[in-house]
């Protein structure tokens, strides 16, 4: 009889420790300053070819009819290319918490470092913020000092207990030394694969992945929650659904995993669609939620119609978000 309520008082107690839920919420102190480190690689292999209907069309026009003519017209215009191009950028971010009301948090943030490589078979961009650069060619040189006047320009954020970030201030004005007026006077944002990552939106969407990760009820082991990202893309808008899954809990962190689905509408894409798969594995810190290192991998195929021309991307990028408290 002993033996049995023994074996019962066990299965009872892990019953219980299965059962066990947590709730998550950010537990920052003021003054608490942490590093948000994200460095992305995306290798990424181009396909270009021409829309041979298309092409047929606007030839048709400039021939005199006949079959042999046409022929010879589509072979000197038609030809698939292929390139490579090897993109990656590093940014580091200086969080400090300036203040805690109720269930929000105010937080004062900074670009620490950016860096930017980016290699074609006609391109080759090399330079950070940290380095002299003084070999950069005259152009390359341009830019990096219009982005070390980024560095150390301070701009606020606000999230709720959970992680979600309510708001932005301060960011553009951040930016003002790669903002420019256009010709109506509107703030205009120079643009290219580097300064794109700056974008305001691109930014909120970095910050999502870092903060907004917490489930916003208790959890336990196996149960799951899921986020949705809309990314407006003026050329290419498409959506990011993620599945959060706690998968261990220990005594000073939890592991959770992720796994995103990227699609497009496509009844109502513009000039393109985008669609993959990414994985990563969170660890998370029981101290303060918050603290974290999350690898996270992408496999990402996108396809645009430009013109006559038909392009095709597929790249495999990843990045090591890092938050740690100095």
């Amino acid at each position: 009889m002993k033996t049995i309520i023994n074996v019962l008082l066990l299965f009872f107690s892990v019953f219980v420790f299965a059962q066990e839920k947590i709730d998550l919420k950010l537990n920052l102190k003021v003054g608490d300053v942490y590093k948000i480190n994200i460095p992305m690689n995306m290798p990424t292999e181009i396909e270009m070819k021409m829309d041979q209907e298309k092409l047929k069309e606007m030839l048709s026009s400039f021939s005199d009819g006949s079959d042999s003519a046409m022929a010879k017209l589509q072979e000197d215009s038609v030809g698939e290319q292929k390139s490579f191009m090897d993109f990656s950028f590093e940014m580091r971010l200086v969080c400090k918490v300036l203040s805690k009301e109720k269930d929000k948090y105010k937080l004062e943030m900074y670009y620490d470092y950016l860096g930017n490589n980016l290699k074609s078979e006609d391109v080759e961009i090399n330079y950070n913020t940290k380095d002299k650069n003084v070999n950069l060619p005259e152009d390359q040189v341009a830019e990096l000092e219009k982005i070390k006047k980024i560095i150390g320009k301070k701009f606020t954020l606000v999230t709720n207990e959970y992680g979600k970030v309510l708001s932005i201030s301060g960011y553009e004005k951040a930016l003002q030394g790669i903002i420019k007026k256009d010709d109506k006077g509107s703030m205009q944002m120079e643009s290219n694969l580097f300064l794109d990552q700056l974008q305001p939106k691109e930014f909120k969407n970095n910050l999502a992945d870092i903060f907004d990760v917490l489930p916003g009820k208790p959890i336990g082991i196996g149960d799951y929650w899921t986020r949705e990202l809309i990314v407006e893309d003026e050329m290419m808008p498409f959506k990011v659904k993620t599945r959060f899954t706690l998968k261990e809990i220990h005594d000073d962190y939890l592991l959770i995993q992720s796994e995103s689905i990227v699609y497009s509408d496509k009844m109502n894409n513009k000039l393109g669609y985008a669609e993959g798969e990414g994985k990563s594995t969170i660890t998370l810190s029981r101290k303060d939620n918050f603290s974290q290192t999350q690898p996270y991998t992408l496999n990402l195929n996108v396809s645009m119609s430009l013109l006559m021309m038909e392009m095709k991307m597929k790249t495999t990028a990843t990045c090591n978000y890092e938050v740690k408290q100095q």
